[in-house]
């Protein structure tokens, strides 16, 4: 047929078939070069097909993307209707369109057998039709176009052409809206995937030095996204060394390779630090430009967990080296001390032998108090739990160190943390404010200055402790929290990252063992700290004690600290390893009344205790022993002997599997080195319980 040959029914305003062609492309590549939604340019050729037909209502079908049912894409005369019939009725009738691929035409629905639905068209208004399937390039049904009328008749073969031809501008547009849904799917699923990975991704122009940035890499730099990125220069003023040089030969391309990818510390406009992993590459592209583009991530959380794992496996390392040395070294003091005790209890009282013992006496204490700040540092100091009331513990080390402050430094109590108490170990408390203090008045370097010392009630939440107390295993609850602030010096950053690092020390003289001790006591009590410092501006330490319901686990552990000479009786059971120590406290407890039975472990202390027939007294077991330690032991003579009174002596510093010991009335652990005559004290008090 030719464009001048028009039926009865194509009295449009189209002289041709030709015409409405040209004008239907015309205005669909318009619309979808203007970016109009696909149901506006649908809407025109179903108005251009309209136009060029009498009495015609035309629709277009649109098969949904994930291939369950169709929509209607576009039915500007009828819509109402279509909705009265209902979408299961579109859906048959556009499956039967689509499977017929050449399209179908009823002059008179009448004469369609009504099982199949096509008698519910009249219900709407609609007589005839014809309809044609829209498909893509590989043949795939995208759609129905559809012409109908409210009259039967043949539809015009030339309305049928020009539908015909329209399902290829239908076609474009529908396969158009499909990539640009796909498109934004991806757009949105890369800035989802770069939200979640913190990362973005940037692109320089080498020529123009402009720079193009994604969305996240804005909120990366923490840089107004109303704002065009920085000029190269700028951005990388923001990048700190050793990389700092790396990424300028990148950018500038001249790198010497075509890909790189390091990490750089980056210093933020918003005055945030972070770590920024970039992945970048030197792309040419064919219109000879040259262009640097690739990814940013901030891995500022990552480097903080692998540093904090290090950091954490190095404690563990040291932990298992500081104990080790504690247990040989202890064991040292431990003979030393017994022989001390036993040359005490044959010395006559006058003689001139005694200052000296005294004096040895003295020494080995100060190496078991170094050995003690080593084993808190490593985390494996024994705790021996009680409730401790924090605001009292501050004043009492405060009054203590009273007279040690420079009179130029003021110390200023805010106390506010009433009579709460928390779990602790006393000791270990106290040389954990013992240390802010002394460093915090030291900080302040002869100068007028003031330390401030406060404590407080305070809810943490998970998050805020999270914050606050990055990879410290700290959770949401109540704390007492210890803050001490000083206007002293101030620390820089690579200061505040040694500071608890063992033997480091910015003071003339010190072991720098101090703050070493404090981390691992905190460690050992569940406690968290931050610290703030800068140049000029002093420092501030914040500690949060957890407060735990519940009461104190009872202690049966007692101080015995006296030069008074006592005395025992009965048959004590030794148990010990280490020859030296061994054999001068056996003699030891013989001097003080005691006799003594020996086992080298604890195998050899069951025969022992088999072969006295319940005439032993006592037990006194070193608690790492080869064959079985003194845990074991104490497990296996409970079956037997329940209410024997045993004591256990450690010299590694690692009391956490000792709970069972610990709450027994019967029972007691002494750390090494120990005097004799506490330990003397420590059997006849438990023996004496009945």
């Amino acid at each position: 047929m030719s464009d001048s040959e028009r039926g009865d029914d194509a009295t449009g305003r189209f002289d041709s078939v030709g015409e409405a062609l040209r004008e239907g492309q015309l205005l669909v590549l318009e619309q979808i070069a203007a970016g109009d939604r696909l149901s506006a340019v649908l809407a025109t050729l179903c108005v251009l097909v309209e136009q060029f037909a009498h009495d015609a209502l035309a629709v277009i079908l649109v098969v949904r993307e994930e291939g369950a049912g169709v929509h209607v894409g576009a039915a500007p005369s009828f819509s109402d209707p279509l909705a009265r019939l209902g979408m299961p009725r579109m859906q048959a009738f556009a499956t039967e369109v689509m499977t017929s691929r050449l399209g179908i035409s009823v002059s008179d629905v009448r004469d369609r057998p009504t099982e199949v639905g096509w008698d519910e068209l009249e219900r709407i208004g609609i007589r005839s039709i014809s309809a044609v399937p829209v498909l893509g390039p590989d043949s795939s049904p995208l759609g129905v176009f559809a012409i109908a009328r409210r009259r039967p008749g043949r539809v015009d073969p030339a309305v049928v052409d020009l539908i015909q031809q329209y399902t290829s501008l239908a076609s474009v547009a529908i396969r158009n809206d499909q990539r640009e849904r796909s498109l934004a799917r991806s757009r949105e699923a890369i800035r989802e995937a770069q939200r979640i990975g913190h990362f973005g991704d940037l692109t320089i122009d080498l020529e123009s030095g402009r720079m193009i940035w994604s969305e996240q890499t804005y909120l990366l730099y923490d840089w107004p996204m109303s704002m065009s990125p920085p000029t190269v220069d700028s951005f990388l003023d923001w990048h700190l060394s050793p990389n700092r040089q790396r990424l300028e030969q990148t950018l500038v391309g001249r790198g010497p390779a075509a890909h790189a990818e390091f990490e750089v510390e980056v210093d933020l406009p918003s005055g945030r630090r972070s770590f920024h992993r970039f992945l970048l590459s030197r792309v040419h592209t064919p219109s000879g430009d040259t262009r640097i583009t690739g990814t940013v991530q901030d891995v500022t959380e990552r480097r903080r967990t692998e540093d904090a794992l290090r950091q954490t496996q190095r404690l563990e390392s040291l932990g298992l080296l500081a104990g080790g040395i504690a247990h040989d070294f202890n064991n040292l003091l431990a003979a030393m001390l017994a022989n001390v005790s036993l040359l005490d209890r044959k010395l006559p009282p006058d003689s001139t032998a005694r200052p000296a013992l005294a004096s040895i006496d003295g020494i080995v204490q100060r190496a078991a108090d170094l050995t003690r700040q080593i084993l808190a540092y490593a985390g494996r100091a024994s705790v021996r739990e009680e409730l401790v009331a924090i605001d009292a513990l501050v004043r009492e080390m405060t009054g203590l160190l009273a007279a040690a402050i420079p009179r130029d430094v003021s110390v200023t109590l805010e106390l506010r943390a009433a009579d709460q108490s928390i779990h602790g170990d006393p000791a270990q408390l106290q040389q954990v404010v013992m240390n802010l203090v002394t460093n915090a008045v030291d900080a302040i370097g002869g100068k007028r200055g003031q330390v401030r010392i406060q404590t407080d009630v305070e809810f943490i939440a998970a998050a805020a402790a999270m914050r606050r107390f990055p990879e410290q295993g700290v959770v949401e609850g109540r704390f007492v929290v210890l803050e001490v602030e000083d206007t002293g010096l101030g620390m820089a950053p690579e200061t505040i990252t040694r500071i608890f690092d063992p033997f480091f020390t910015t003071k003339k003289t010190g072991r720098g063992l101090g703050l070493s001790a404090v981390r691992g006591i905190l460690r050992s009590h569940g406690a968290g700290f931050e610290i703030h410092s800068s140049v000029g501006h002093g420092t501030r330490f914040r500690i949060a004690f957890p407060i735990r319901d519940g009461e104190a686990s009872a202690s049966h552990d007692v101080e015995l600290e006296s030069d008074s000479i006592v005395h025992g009786s009965g048959v004590v059971l030794l148990v010990e390893d280490e020859l030296d120590v061994r054999e001068a406290s056996a003699s030891a407890l013989r001097e003080a009344g005691f006799d003594v039975v020996v086992a080298r472990d604890g195998l050899d202390a069951l025969e022992e205790l088999r072969a006295a027939g319940g005439s032993i007294r006592a037990v006194v077991s070193d608690l790492r022993m080869p064959r079985m330690g003194g845990h074991e032991l104490y497990e296996e003579i409970r079956k037997t002997y329940p209410a024997l009174p045993f004591v256990l002596c450690t010299g590694f510093g690692d009391s956490s599997d000792l709970s069972m010991l610990v709450l027994d009335p019967r029972a007691s652990l002494v750390d090494k080195p120990f005097r004799i005559e506490d330990l003397v004290r420590t059997i006849e008090r438990i023996a004496s319980i009945h």
